[in-house]
């Protein structure tokens, strides 16, 4: 009976160890589990944090548009300067188009068309002229279409003709440069701005002249 006793609390102690085993092992397990997470966690955290800094970073440089603060709401970008960009866009091309019509060829006088084949003639011969590297002979040929423009009289130019006045007169002005005669490259390039005060290439030119011949003040 003593041995039986023994064995049967020997074979109660083994369970009561095994079960003591177990258990360290699944407080092991969800310690280790938790550590992991923990460890997800802060290495999910430094990613973000770099990402953040490194947005910011490209910000300050210009990289990345600067953030648009969210209103009441939280609304987001808005929309205004999207709407205004697109009526300005649309208001450009209506006047584009009504500058069209008003200088379509059905709407030119029969004058007007023969003109502007004479001056049409007279510009390619310039422009071969010009390929030839006979820049004054060239400015001698855009001199003859803006003669017979001028001719027209003032009273009947209308917008197609007087872009043609700038355009004939920037090409002759780039002639006269070209040709080692700057004061009357001037001369036009003050003619041309007159007319259109932002043409850039006689804008460019006369302050290009101007700072060959070391007149700062005016240029």
């Amino acid at each position: 009976m003593g041995r039986n006793f023994d064995s049967h609390r020997s074979r109660g102690g083994g369970g009561s160890q095994f079960s003591q085993t177990l258990s360290l092992g699944v407080v092991a397990a969800l310690a280790a589990a938790a550590v992991y997470y923990a460890k997800l966690q802060y290495e999910r955290s430094l990613r973000d944090d770099e990402e953040r800094r490194a947005e910011e970073k490209n910000r300050k440089l210009g990289k990345l548009p600067p953030k648009t603060p969210r209103g009441a709401g939280g609304a987001g970008k808005e929309k205004t300067p999207q709407t205004s960009n697109v009526s300005v866009a649309s208001s450009k091309k209506s006047e584009a188009r009504a500058k069209a019509r008003s200088d379509s060829p059905t709407k030119r006088s029969p004058e007007e068309l023969s003109l502007h084949a004479k001056i049409e003639e007279i510009d390619k011969r310039g422009k071969a002229l010009f390929k030839a590297k006979k820049y004054l002979e060239a400015a001698v040929a855009f001199t003859e279409a803006l003669d017979l423009i001028e001719q027209a009289g003032d009273s009947s130019l209308s917008n197609s003709l007087i872009r043609q006045v700038v355009t004939l007169t920037n090409n002759r002005s780039a002639m006269y440069e070209k040709g080692q005669m700057p004061d009357l490259a001037l001369v036009d390039c003050d003619a041309i701005l007159e007319l259109e005060l932002g043409h850039i290439k006689a804008r460019t030119r006369r302050l290009r002249i101007l700072e060959s011949q070391q007149k700062w003040h005016e240029a």
